[in-house]
């Protein structure tokens, strides 16, 4: 019974956030100060999980692009 109501809640989560998630990309498309603001959260968060964003590189893998500067 827990199973279908954890689902149910995580999809209206993702559904929650879906909009917000879009207007904050539109937001740092257009606003430089607000975009590093942004990507420092992001890569802080990522650095905080494990994430090693050198393994993309070491692999050669496109899927991954990070931008750094403007």
């Amino acid at each position: 019974m827990i199973l279908p109501l954890a689902k149910l809640g995580t999809l209206a989560l993702k559904t929650f956030c879906k909009p917000i998630a879009n207007q904050l990309k539109k937001e740092a498309g257009v606003h430089p100060k607000f975009r590093r603001f942004i990507v420092s959260i992001a890569q802080r968060c990522l650095v905080a999980i494990g994430f090693n964003p050198m393994l993309f590189e070491y692999l050669d893998c496109p899927m991954m692009v990070f931008h750094t500067g403007n």
